[in-house]
C-alpha cells in the first residue's frame, strides 16, 4: 500500500433473506426461490469474503447448506415446525417438534450460530 493509505478492517457480515436460495431438502416451502436469483446472489456474495453467513426463514426447520462459499442457515419456527422431508414422496405437513430460533454471534471476522429451543419440550428439568 502507498503512503497515507490505511487498510480497511473487515468485519463479519450476515446477509438476511426471507427465503433460502437452495432447496431445503425437498420441503415445498423451501422451493419458492425466485428463478435466477440464486446464481446472481451467489455471484455478489462470492465477491465479499466478509459475508460469513446467509440467513433465511420460511422453511420452519433448522437446516444448513453451503452457498456461495459461505454457510446458509434456515431458522426453526417460533410457531410450528415443518416435517423433515428428504424427498417428495409424502405431502408437506407440520410436526410437534419444539419451537425455536437462531441466535447469531458476530464477533470480528467470525459468526457462531446457536439453535435455541423455546417451547415446553425444551424446559430444563432436574435429574
Amino acid at each position: 500500500m502507498g503512503a497515507g493509505r490505511h487498510a480497511i478492517e473487515m468485519h463479519a457480515v450476515a446477509v438476511d433473506l426471507a427465503e433460502p436460495e437452495v432447496p431445503a431438502s425437498a420441503v415445498a416451502l423451501g422451493q419458492r426461490a425466485v428463478r435466477g436469483l440464486p446464481a446472481a446472489l451467489a455471484a455478489v456474495i462470492r465477491k465479499h469474503p466478509h459475508v460469513v453467513r446467509v440467513l433465511a426463514g420460511h422453511v420452519h426447520r433448522d437446516a444448513s447448506a453451503l452457498f456461495a462459499g459461505t454457510l446458509m442457515t434456515t431458522a426453526p419456527s417460533t410457531y410450528k415446525q415443518a416435517a423433515l422431508r428428504l424427498h417428495d414422496a409424502e405431502p408437506p405437513g407440520y410436526v410437534a417438534d419444539p419451537t425455536g430460533f437462531l441466535l447469531h454471534l458476530l464477533d470480528g471476522t467470525r459468526c457462531v450460530t446457536h439453535s435455541v429451543a423455546v417451547s415446553h419440550a425444551a424446559a430444563v428439568r432436574a435429574f
